[in-house]
């Protein structure tokens, strides 16, 4: 429930512990006027970061120790770890004395954007529109939660996305989860920019926000870092439903030929503050088209909900009670009525105030002496490394070669011979077999698993460059068989996977943005 609250601008006294000699003051008072700031901000005080040289942030300077002057609540983080990525410096580091705090600043220039997390409070750091900072006091209770909803994915698809999708995964030859990369476009709507006050605050927002998943990342244990392939704002949406958004994310061909430019895993879309819901996400079933996520601005770092969001594009549940599709599984989120609830998990289920915690489940952690997930049950973590040790991750089944389709008893080369397909199935042990081709039309032909003139899975594609500048993509199966379907455009090199797990009917496919590659 959203809690109706009064924005306080006030000038901040500065008060600085005993021991200052060995700590930098991060801020000081400012009399600027505050023109950005959540709209759910308990309140908001304008500080003052400093010119770029004298910043205690400022590249090659190396503050150990920063006092946090809060007003009522001053603060001292020791730094964890400090990175240069790319044009922008990364901070990190936890406030002494509060376990399962984080603190994650990051610095472009003269604009720092950050989030401290306590558990109890959140403070961010938003940079102002001409210059200048604002520190917003936040109270996680007031967010608005992460989007669930039931037809997102097939509960059985949810179920399987950590066991059945996962599985193969986890032999997978060292890759991303190796400590590699998994490349994210991320997106912004006209009225996030908007609200930011432009171009830079928005996309130094969206950096702090990855900086802030790659520090939950390393703290949990998951075994990889998110990379900011690009930005870059998109008008394709004409909407304030986040669920359409979503749709329309994953559907659009510019936003596919921007993934395909950046080569990107996953694609994420910020928005503007005062939603219904702080995030939505899609869970990860071993399908590339479920790699995308939508967030509001206002909720992306304070609320943790982009780590949140980015959780379910690696097959992150919700705790038991909040996971679409069951109660069991083995990535789900874990809490303790009244102490704590870990990156994924929902309050709902305790009457006690529980807050969230900077830690993705897992019982390789612990705050205050517990750990932080069950093994086999409540584990988001291994359920990610499984999902991240996946050479390639979801780039390998968006990007392929551009040599000929040369049709054989497993492939069916259609329209004139420009599209390959191919399907791969599932024995009862587990052993993956080709299936066997049959053309039918130019475009149109089906696969067989057991005996000729059985038909399995059934393939259409379809040229609809009048419509909507794409190829599309129309196949239906009758089979509850583990399979993936390979489509690959040779002009292009493009290709698309179709997957279903083992036991799941398999659903119908009408991608109608599939293959964006008419001219």
């Amino acid at each position: 429930m959203r809690t109706n609250v009064t924005v306080l601008v006030t000038v901040l006294a500065l008060a600085l512990p005993l021991s200052a000699a060995a700590q930098t003051p991060l801020f000081a008072p400012s009399e600027s006027t505050v023109r950005v700031a959540p709209a759910i901000a308990r309140s908001v005080t304008a500080i003052d970061l400093g010119a770029a040289a004298a910043s205690p942030l400022a590249a090659g300077r190396t503050a150990e120790r920063l006092t946090l002057p809060i007003p009522g609540r001053p603060l001292v983080a020791a730094k964890t770890g400090r990175v240069r990525t790319g044009d922008r410096s990364v901070w990190k580091g936890v406030v002494e004395g509060e376990e399962g705090s984080l603190v994650v600043l990051t610095t472009r220039g003269e604009r720092t954007a950050g989030v401290v997390l306590t558990g109890d409070r959140a403070w961010q750091i938003v940079p102002q529109p001409g210059g200048g900072h604002a520190l917003a006091e936040l109270d996680p209770q007031d967010f608005e939660p992460c989007g669930v909803r039931g037809d997102e994915v097939p509960p059985a698809a949810h179920d399987a996305a950590g066991a059945a999708a996962a599985a193969p995964l986890a032999s997978a030859a060292a890759g991303t989860g190796a400590g590699g990369a998994i490349r994210v476009l991320e997106l912004y709507t006209a009225d996030a920019e908007r609200e930011l006050g432009g171009k830079a605050n928005t996309e130094l927002l969206i950096a702090n926000s990855v900086d802030l998943a790659n520090a939950l990342f390393e703290d949990s244990g998951v075994a990889a870092r998110l990379e900011l392939a690009g930005t870059a704002r998109w008008d394709g949406g004409g909407s304030t439903d986040l669920w359409a958004l979503l749709e329309g994310l994953r559907t659009a061909p510019d936003v596919r030929s921007l993934r395909e430019v950046h080569r990107a895993d996953l694609v994420g879309l910020f928005v503007g503050g005062g939603g219904q819901y702080c995030g939505v996400g899609s869970l990860y079933d071993g399908n590339p088209e479920l790699a995308y996520h939508v967030v509001s601005w206002s909720c992306a770092v304070g609320n943790m909900s982009y780590p949140h969001e980015v959780g379910h594009n690696l097959a992150a549940h919700h705790n038991p009670e909040n996971a679409v599709g069951g109660t069991d599984g083995a990535s789900r989120a874990h809490y303790v009525c009244g102490e704590f609830r870990t990156v994924m998990g929902y309050p709902d289920p305790c009457s006690a105030q529980t807050p969230r915690i900077a830690l993705f489940s897992t019982p390789q952690r612990r705050y205050q002496g517990k750990p932080v997930g069950i093994a086999g049950q409540r584990d988001n973590v291994g359920a990610m490394n499984r999902v991240v040790a996946r050479a390639g991750l979801f780039a390998e089944d968006t990007f392929a070669d551009q040599s000929s389709c040369t049709p054989d008893d497993t492939t069916l080369c259609l329209r004139g011979g420009r599209f390959e397909l191919t399907v791969t199935w599932t024995e009862a042990d587990g052993t993956a077999r080709p299936a066997r081709a049959v053309p039918m039309t130019d475009e149109t032909g089906y696969f067989w698993f057991f005996r000729g003139g059985n038909v399995e899975v059934l393939t259409k594609v379809i040229d609809g460059c009048s419509v909507n500048g794409a190829f599309w993509t129309f196949l239906t199966g009758m089979t509850d068989r583990g399979l993936s379907v390979r489509v690959r455009d040779t002009r292009s090199g493009l290709a698309r996977t179709y997957d279903s797990a083992t036991g799941q009917a398999f659903r119908p496919v009408q991608d109608t943005a599939a293959f964006p590659t008419c001219t």
